[in-house]
């Protein structure tokens, strides 16, 4: 339970980090889940959509569930995205938390070595900036749809009167023969060193002395740089040449379909090696609704990700070309949601899985997505799938067939009946609310040779939830013999309260009063029924006992001295036996 969030989550602040991280000297395992837990609700008030990033180089110490962690995550913030990266783990570790991304709909990293550790931080935490990303660039003019570049040639404006203040009127062009940028620049001037503006805008109009000045305009990795000087009388004219090509990434499930919102888009430096191009650093990653990128000269590898769909595409980048890229996942959309019964609300708290057919799993079936969300939307390759739904004890599977460009989907009815358990002494009317347990046994469905479904909780008045059918609940209070078996049925839809009322009393032991008193180890009660079977023994000073009607003989012994007594039990009394050893 070590963990601690050490900065409270607001608007970002790179040097804030520094003091924390310097104070690190991190040793061995730590509590992952835990920590993970923590992160979540540090985000939980966040409007909207919230992302975390996990960096971790070891399994969870307490050896706790990862997977079943997220499951419970993602029923209170369904929302939530968490991107996994792994350094230096063990092939079994890395395995075991690749759910926890693949649940949120996350991205994994295994990274394996310093150079691979670096890029898959800076590409997670490039995701995870996606969610508080600014529109605030506008759109740049594209060619027709086509992954081809094209230039287009803009003719020069009328030149201004040389009249007026002198100034400065910024502009910028993605080749010498244009296109004109008309989306938001960093614009910075400087004269001798010293600030003279800083802008972001398209263009910038600027009012100066005249002399000499350095015009810089930025987006992204793209920047230009140009010396200027202001004449005397009028604006001076200023076009930077930003030598770059403008690429609007487009992604729909199949050609012919509608863009994809949801999807991700990445762009890599190709670099050359011995056995020719590999993709090298990832320079960019954007949503669909996002402006064009600038790329400077050269090929690049753009890549559409959508769950766990994902095309790649070569391109070659010239200056002045605006490509307009249409990258099909060739997917199918399936939405799922899981119901009592026909026509009925989306269930919560139901854990959704997909598998396909794998001969090398050792069930022939992989894992290949899940999510705990009431109504989950997942975007998968084409092919067969098998669909699960299950909350508590019911669980429905479903086969389904996804085409490339479908939208599928799909109700599953879990056939559920709530059931409310309470146990109470016979005669009272007070439920216990302590020393209860319960054993529920499913009595019809199960095949012959196979284990019957059993639930066991120790929660005084548990709400169950249960597929239909018959099943047998026995209650226990305390840990002596009272007991009580009830079969029932549960049927689909509805809510059973079921009370259980023992014939039992409740037997408080107690040490004579003036007696001397006895420590824990020092005295040994011992309960026998009329049989002269052992009912229970205990070490306890003075213990609670619940015990079945009948006749019992109590036994005392402490410090080299002994005594007896044999008490009748009635239901539903509550009786205090006080004895002390002679």
């Amino acid at each position: 339970s070590d963990t601690e969030v050490m900065l409270q989550p607001e608007p970002l602040d790179a040097t804030r980090f520094n003091g924390p991280l310097d104070k690190f000297n991190p040793k061995g395992k730590g509590p992952l889940v835990q920590a993970l837990r923590d992160a979540a609700g540090a985000v939980s008030k966040a409007p909207g959509a919230a992302t975390l990033v996990l960096i971790h180089d070891d399994a969870d110490n307490c050896n706790q569930d990862p997977c079943a962690a997220v499951d419970e995550l993602l029923s209170a913030q369904p929302k939530l995205t968490i991107h996994v990266i792994g350094i230096g783990l063990a092939k079994p570790d890395s395995q075991r938390m690749a759910c926890v991304a693949r649940a949120t709909k996350g991205k994994h990293y295994d990274a394996q070595d310093a150079t691979s550790v670096g890029a898959a931080i800076e590409d997670g935490l490039r995701l995870a900036s996606l969610n508080g990303l600014e529109a605030t660039q506008s759109a740049v003019p594209v060619a027709p749809a086509s992954a081809s570049a094209a230039s287009t040639t803009i003719a020069a404006p009328p030149l201004l009167p040389d009249t007026g203040p002198p100034g400065l009127k910024l502009s910028a062009t993605l080749g010498s023969a244009g296109p004109a940028v008309v989306m938001a620049l960093n614009w910075r001037v400087t004269k001798a060193g010293q600030q003279i503006a800083s802008q972001k805008s398209a263009t910038l109009d600027l009012n100066v002395d005249p002399g000499s000045y350095v015009v810089e305009a930025q987006h992204g990795m793209i920047s230009a740089r140009q010396t200027v000087d202001v004449k005397p009388k009028g604006m001076t004219r200023v076009a930077l040449v930003l030598e770059a090509g403008a690429v609007k990434v487009i992604t729909s499930l199949h050609r012919r379909a509608q863009p994809l919102e949801s999807a991700v888009f990445s762009i890599s430096e190709m670099q050359a090696s011995g056995t020719g191009a590999s993709s090298g650093r990832t320079v960019w990653t954007g949503s669909a609704d996002q402006s064009p990128v600038l790329l400077r000269p050269g090929t690049w590898k753009v890549s559409a990700e959508a769950d766990r769909v994902k095309v790649d595409r070569q391109i070659v980048v010239t200056p002045g070309s605006m490509i307009d890229l249409i990258l099909p996942l060739e997917a199918g959309r399936l939405r799922v949601k899981a119901t009592d019964g026909d026509g009925g609300p989306a269930l919560d708290r139901v854990l959704f899985r997909i598998t396909e057919d794998d001969p090398d799993a050792v069930d022939g079936r992989r894992e290949v997505a899940r999510s705990a969300s009431a109504q989950p939307d997942f975007i998968l390759p084409a092919g067969t799938y098998y669909l699960s739904a299950r909350l508590g004890q019911a669980e429905v599977r479903e086969r389904v067939l996804v085409n490339a460009g479908d939208d599928v989907s799909r109700v599953l009815v879990l056939g559920l009946g709530r059931l409310n358990l309470q146990s109470r002494l016979q005669s009272t009317v007070t439920p216990m609310n302590e020393a209860v347990s319960y054993r529920i046994e499913r009595l019809d469905g199960v095949t012959p040779g196979s284990k019957a479904d059993i639930t066991k909780t120790s929660r005084p008045m548990p709400k169950l939830e249960l597929p239909a059918g018959r099943y047998r609940i026995e209650s226990w209070l305390g840990a002596q013999n009272a007991k009580v078996v009830r079969d029932v049925d549960v049927k689909p839809g509805t809510v059973q309260t079921v009370i259980l009322d023992h014939g039992a009393a409740s037997v408080q032991l107690k040490l004579s009063a003036g007696s001397v008193r006895l420590m824990p180890g020092e005295v040994h009660w011992d309960i026998r029924d009329s049989g002269g079977r052992v009912v229970w023994q205990t070490a306890l000073p003075e213990p609670r006992a619940y015990l079945a009607v009948g006749r019992y003989r109590i036994s005392i012994e402490g410090r080299g001295r002994r005594a007896e007594s044999v008490i009748d039990v009635k239901a539903g009394e509550q009786r205090v036996v006080e004895m002390a050893p002679e």
